[in-house]
């Protein structure tokens, strides 16, 4: 979230805003992980549903 914070990025308000109201598409997740090789603990954790269906091959 602190990456929320700090760019102010309107693509990603929009993802969290899709991913909370439980209507996110694997484009929503893309534009908040891809910049990541990893994630862990909150709130990422609570959407394990939308991570494995953008990131398949995630383990």
């Amino acid at each position: 979230m602190a990456t929320l914070l700090h760019n102010k990025d309107p693509n990603e308000v929009k993802a969290w805003h899709n991913i909370g109201k439980g209507s996110a598409t694997t484009d929503d997740v893309h534009v908040l992980l891809d910049s990541f090789g990893s994630v862990l603990d909150y709130p990422v954790v609570i959407y394990p549903e939308e991570i494995y269906k953008a990131y398949p091959d995630a383990k």
